[in-house]
């Protein structure tokens, strides 16, 4: 993706959401915007009269349109375009109107090739350019009505997993520490709950053993989070109560049927 305007603050929520996604199935990369290596997406700052006339000059209009999308970022209510970002811009915002393009580019290509030939496989196509899919783009079910807790010492792991539940329609509340997430628990309802293994002080299989002893809180699916995944890790957790396990970097495929499985 290439940027036209906005300003050095929205550049860096911009660079943070970029950063988050380099460990989801969905990646995306900042590039600048060529006629040899054209972007995949362009966000335009439609409040600056200077990028709007360089995005206009792009070849981004007429018979080509369909094929670089473009996310217009502006304080104006009553602007109309595909892809809005409204100001003050916000992580959550700008990852969910990218994910929403890239589903919608792969269902024109989908719509193309059943046109073209109806034994063609839909699987998303490889791609050299700055945005790519490993795999495929998922459609995200969105569960408003409940809330998650998150327990990692990792900033980078509790930002991309409140990014994620955000984008399912989620409440979520982050912790550094077991101790914090016990306090949380005497306090509050939760229906899911992540919990990475090596934490400061007392260590994930303990916070876990605890909340499942206590009668208030032994119902919460716990999903426990390491960076590695050995069967005498699985034996513990199951031993300790967890209910899953993910493998950090986070994969978001398997992230969101973790989600889909235990909020049924």
């Amino acid at each position: 993706m290439a940027i036209l305007g906005t300003s050095a603050r929205e550049r860096a929520v911009i660079q943070s959401v970029l950063k988050l996604s380099s460990h989801r199935s969905s990646k995306y990369v900042l590039s600048s915007m060529t006629p040899e290596s054209p972007a995949e997406i362009l966000v335009v700052d439609a409040d600056d009269s200077n990028a709007l006339a360089t995005w206009r000059r792009m070849p981004v209009h007429g018979a080509n349109s369909s094929l670089i999308p473009s996310v217009m970022v502006t304080s104006n209510k009553d602007i109309s375009a595909p892809y809005i970002v409204h100001r003050p811009i916000a992580a959550i915002r700008i990852l969910h109107t990218l994910d929403m393009v890239v589903q919608e580019k792969y269902r024109d290509q989908e719509r193309r090739m059943i046109g073209g030939n109806s034994d063609i496989s839909l699987a998303p196509m490889e791609s050299d350019n700055p945005l790519t899919a490993e795999n495929t783009v998922t459609t995200i079910t969105t569960y408003s009505l409940y809330r998650a807790l998150v327990v990692d010492d990792s900033l980078v792991v509790r930002k991309q997993l409140e990014l994620e539940l955000s984008l399912a329609g989620i409440t979520t509340d982050l912790v550094e520490t077991g101790e914090e997430a016990l306090n949380l628990l005497n306090n509050t309802v939760y229906n899911l709950l992540f919990l990475d293994v090596v934490l400061p002080g007392v260590d994930g299989y303990q916070i876990c053993k605890a909340i499942k002893r206590n009668k208030a809180t032994k119902h919460i699916p716990i999903i426990m989070l390491t960076s590695k995944s050995s069967p005498f890790d699985r034996v513990r957790g199951t031993l300790a109560g967890c209910e899953a396990y993910l493998t950090k970097p986070i994969d978001q495929v398997h992230f969101h049927k973790v989600i889909q499985k235990y909020l049924q």
